[in-house]
C-alpha cells in the first residue's frame, strides 16, 4: 500500500479486506480521500463490500484468484493434532462472533479441510504457473 499510495508503483494487488481498509470509511462508504482507486476484483463474483468493482471475468478475462488464509503444520505433525486444529477452526467459523468479524473485515468464509485445501492449491498452481513462467522471462 505505501508504494502505491506514494506513487512509486502503478498498480498493486490486495485482499478484499485490505482494499476495504484502504478505500472505505469506517461506515463502509467510499472514502473520497483515499489515494488509490480499485480497478478490478479477482473473485468469481463481485464482493459485497465493494459491489461497484467489476470482476476480471466481467471485463472479459478468464481469471480469478483468492487471497486465502491457509494454515500449515510442520512435516511429521501427528494427524491427531492436525485433525484437532481443523475441528477447532471449523467450530470457530460457525460462531456468531466469527461471522460478525468476517463480515466487518470484508472476509468470506470458505473452509477447506486438508484434502480440500490440497485440491485448491493444485488448482491454484495450475492457474498461476503459466503466468509465473511468463513473468520470469521478462
Amino acid at each position: 500500500y505505501p508504494a502505491l499510495a506514494g506513487d512509486h508503483v502503478d498498480v498493486g494487488a490486495f485482499s478484499a479486506s485490505a482494499a476495504v481498509t484502504y478505500t472505505r470509511t469506517p461506515e463502509g462508504e467510499a472514502n473520497p480521500e483515499s489515494p488509490i482507486q480499485l480497478l478490478v476484483y479477482a473473485g468469481n463474483e463481485r464482493h459485497a463490500s465493494i459491489p461497484e468493482v467489476p470482476t476480471f471475468k466481467e471485463l472479459g478475462y478468464d481469471f480469478s484468484f483468492c487471497f486465502g488464509m491457509w494454515y500449515f503444520a510442520p512435516k511429521g505433525t501427528p494427524q491427531e493434532a492436525i485433525d484437532g486444529f481443523a475441528e477447532m477452526v471449523a467450530k470457530a467459523l460457525e460462531t456468531k462472533s466469527m461471522q460478525t468479524f468476517l463480515a466487518k473485515n470484508a472476509m468470506e468464509q470458505d473452509y477447506l479441510n486438508s484434502s480440500g485445501l490440497g485440491e485448491e492449491l493444485d488448482d491454484l498452481w495450475t492457474r498461476v504457473e503459466p503466468v509465473a513462467k511468463r513473468a520470469k522471462k521478462k
